[in-house]
């Protein structure tokens, strides 16, 4: 049976390659910056990314820079 292939909007927890393209970063920039923000999660052996908490990041950078 193939693999389904998800959308990242349909999933929560994220790698390193999806996190840095969803941002638009670099993934060596992103894996340090997420680790920054609290975003990073470790599951097992697995290392992912919370996508809400990177949204609540973005979100409020762009809140800064509209002030």
């Amino acid at each position: 049976m193939p693999k389904k292939e998800y959308n990242i909007l349909e999933k929560r927890m994220v790698t390193a390659q999806e996190g840095a393209g969803y941002c638009g970063m670099g993934t060596t920039f992103f894996r340090k910056w997420a680790a920054q923000i609290g975003a990073r999660r470790k599951i097992g052996s697995l290392v992912r990314y919370d996508r809400e908490i990177l949204d609540m990041a973005l979100d409020a950078t762009e809140e800064k820079e509209a002030e």
